[in-house]
């Protein structure tokens, strides 16, 4: 006959198997589940760049803006943005954002972007297009404001310059080349975009500011100088307001985020996010790179590197609009 001891000690030994079976269980269905999840990402991290898609072959930006020079060709003129149309909602340049090139700039830096007879529906809603034969023309140097409804598709021409999706019909083009035909990484490195997500690191604000430049330091197999960071992290933080909050933190730059930021209201998180958008726009100095030198476009006589368009998606939403107009007035010097 068991003792009392003995079954209290077996039912211990009972539930504790239970715990571990149960436990075990559990994290098959994480796998499986986590596995089901990361496929998609899994899978785009295992393919290789289409070297197809690069002119001759070649690997690096740097080495594709000297082979493509006429795609980074500053435009001599500039024509009128033109309005694009939408299935949904009409969308039209706003005057609050200007239109033109930067003043007494005589070489604008950037690209034409051209979308020609656009059409797009979602994967998982193709009987509801988004877009129906949209048409537009933004010039080098110009700056275009697209207004709209909710679900007008103002996000969807994001996504599609920043080839998330592939249009059904039409194609988009920078300075006349197709970007279909070019790769989608190389893509989006010629695009600095501040989405509707502010999506922020756990490290300190610094940190996610320069975050874009060390990225971008790894597509060029460049090294952009502790002294040269710090002047571009620096001019991104005055250009976007970011120095006004920061200078109350106990740190102030090199004070750490919690996860997600929480920390920040919603137009600190945007205007950090937009300052990490400017940084990789910021004017380099002639000796900003410690390793090779990549080609450039002049900027009002400033030698510049990196992308060549900035995207902002309802990127000051969360501000008042003393701060967005301080901002975008900003941007668009």
């Amino acid at each position: 006959a068991l003792s009392l001891g003995d079954v209290t000690a077996l039912a211990m030994y009972c539930v504790m198997a239970g715990s571990s079976l149960q436990g075990c269980v559990t994290a098959y269905g994480d796998v499986h589940r986590t596995l089901g999840t990361a496929g998609n990402v899994l899978s785009a991290l295992a393919q290789s760049a289409s070297e197809e898609k690069r002119p001759g072959g070649v690997a690096t930006k740097a080495a594709f803006k000297r082979r493509l020079s006429p795609l980074f060709a500053s435009s001599t003129s500039s024509s009128p943005a033109s309005s694009p149309s939408s299935s949904s909602g009409s969308v039209s340049p706003s005057s609050g954002w200007g239109l033109g090139r930067t003043p007494g700039c005589g070489r604008a830096r950037g690209m034409d972007v051209t979308f020609k007879n656009v059409h797009f529906a979602y994967p998982d809603r193709l009987a509801q297009p988004v877009l129906r034969g949209v048409d537009l023309h933004v010039p080098s140097g110009a700056f275009l404001g697209i207004l709209g409804p909710s679900g007008s598709g103002k996000s969807t021409l994001a996504a599609l310059l920043l080839r998330l999706y592939e249009p059904e019909e039409g194609e988009i083009r920078f300075n006349n080349t197709p970007i279909g035909s070019l790769d989608s990484q190389f893509v989006r490195s010629l695009i600095s975009p501040v989405t509707q997500e502010n999506l922020l690191l756990a490290k300190s604000v610094r940190e996610n500011v320069e975050y874009s430049v060390h990225a971008d330091d790894l597509l060029n197999a460049t090294q952009t100088s502790p002294a040269e960071l710090a002047r571009r992290v620096d001019a991104a933080c005055r250009l976007a307001a970011v120095s006004e909050f920061v200078s109350q933190l106990p740190e102030q730059l090199e004070t750490l985020l919690d996860e997600d930021a929480l920390s920040l209201s919603g137009g600190q998180r945007q205007r950090i996010c937009l300052a990490r958008a400017l940084c990789r726009l910021a004017p380099s100095s002639p000796a900003s790179a410690s390793s090779r030198e990549l080609p450039s476009a002049s900027l009002c006589g400033e030698e510049t590197r990196g992308p060549s368009l900035l995207l902002l998606d309802e990127a000051t939403s969360a501000l008042d609009v003393p701060t967005e107009r301080q901002v975008l007035g900003h941007v668009t010097q």
